[in-house]
């Protein structure tokens, strides 16, 4: 792939759930994988723009993934701490330590209301979604990039991903 770096190193289950940090050219491969196009797809002028979009689509995959992960941990931590608090308040020699399951569940509860994990990680899918449409059509000239120049379609594509972007940190009314 010319023109695109390669990082060193290699995928772990940090990366899969979201919390490594990806390469300009990794996050380009899986890209290129995932809509079955090649690097030799991407004309020389429009490599910068795509590495910009490629690299928030990365992004938003990542941050959904953090989010999933986020809810996967807190959703079943809350009831279970809070019925394991129950169970111990029931005897009086465990009476005392009653409070760290309660504490535990109050701060699982918390977090699941004021993170949003699970509409978060959803908004995101779908924003990551919608960039790669529009990195394919800008790619491949299709639909309304088709009758623009060159310099029109790259305004087209940064003006969408940054409308996505915006999307993401807008709160939902």
């Amino acid at each position: 792939m010319s023109g695109w770096k390669k990082a060193p190193g290699g995928s772990s289950w940090i990366g899969a759930i979201g919390f490594g940090s990806g390469s300009e050219a990794t996050d380009l491969e899986i890209f290129l994988t995932r809509h079955r196009l090649e690097a030799s797809d991407i004309p020389p002028k429009k490599q910068k723009a795509v590495a910009i979009a490629v690299g928030e689509w990365a992004h938003q995959l990542r941050a959904a993934r953090r989010f999933q992960f986020g809810y996967a941990v807190a959703q079943p931590l809350a009831p279970i701490a809070a019925a394991t608090a129950t169970v111990l308040a029931a005897f009086p020699s465990t009476r005392v330590w009653a409070v760290i399951p309660a504490a535990v569940a109050t701060v699982a509860a918390t977090v699941l209301a004021a993170y949003r994990f699970r509409e978060t990680s959803q908004r995101r899918i779908l924003v990551r979604h919608e960039l790669g449409q529009e990195i394919v059509e800008f790619i491949l000239g299709f639909g309304e990039y088709r009758v623009l120049t060159d310099d029109q379609q790259i305004d087209r594509l940064i003006a969408k991903v940054r409308d996505a972007t915006m999307a993401v940190v807008e709160p939902e009314g």
